[in-house]
């Protein structure tokens, strides 16, 4: 029974498209300053497909790609001063923004309480994070040495509802929260979060 029950849990494999938005946290602290720099979110685009290769009862597993552009901005004083009619010194603010792009690999274990046409299900797994590309309006030297490969962990929510034969449509939440460090020294370490919002169809 064992080997013909693995077998047939690979026959309901499927492939599932995902588009979204993302919206990302990103934290610098400096050791000595005691200050942590907070950026600015800014809303990103996530788009990707995953591949079902397990089905159980109440489990599913999945292997996820992704695109992934997160967005961030700050606000900062610049160099130019210059008096005001009243009297006053101004400073120029500039904002600091930059572009990160992600390809993302997860693999997602989805556990399904209910069986029903609108299938609520809890999502969590491993992912790992590659930093493709990156663009700045400012030279920063921490920026331009971010590690290529930052770990993390994926929980989240999502629906799944059923529609024409085996297909579905997905609704998911998730929150992507690393455990390693984009940059890491003992004066400055920086780390990222996010937010993820998709819907997507699976084939």
């Amino acid at each position: 029974m064992f080997l013909l029950f693995i077998p047939h849990s690979f026959l309901y494999s499927e492939i599932g498209v995902r588009f979204g938005t993302n919206i990302t946290n990103q934290s610098w602290e400096y050791s000595e300053l005691d200050l942590n720099r907070n950026f600015e979110n800014r809303f990103g685009p996530n788009i990707g497909v995953n591949y079902k290769i397990l089905e159980l009862n109440y489990f599913d597993l999945y292997a996820d790609v992704s695109y992934c552009q997160m967005r961030t901005s700050e606000k900062m004083k610049g160099t130019l001063v210059w008096q005001n009619q009243q009297g006053y010194i101004d400073a120029d603010v500039i904002t600091l923004k930059n572009e990160f792009d992600f390809i993302s690999f997860a693999l997602l274990a989805h556990l399904k309480p209910f069986q029903t046409k609108l299938n609520p299900y809890l999502c969590f797994g491993p992912r790992v994070d590659y930093l493709h590309d990156k663009h700045s309006n400012y030279n920063s030297i921490v920026i331009k040495n971010f590690n290529n490969y930052v770990y993390g962990i994926v929980i989240g929510v999502g629906f799944e509802i059923h529609a024409y034969k085996s297909s579905s449509v997905v609704i998911e939440s998730t929150v992507n929260t690393d455990v390693s460090y984009l940059y890491n020294t003992d004066q400055l370490s920086v780390k990222k979060s996010s937010y993820n919002l998709v819907v997507g169809y699976n084939l």
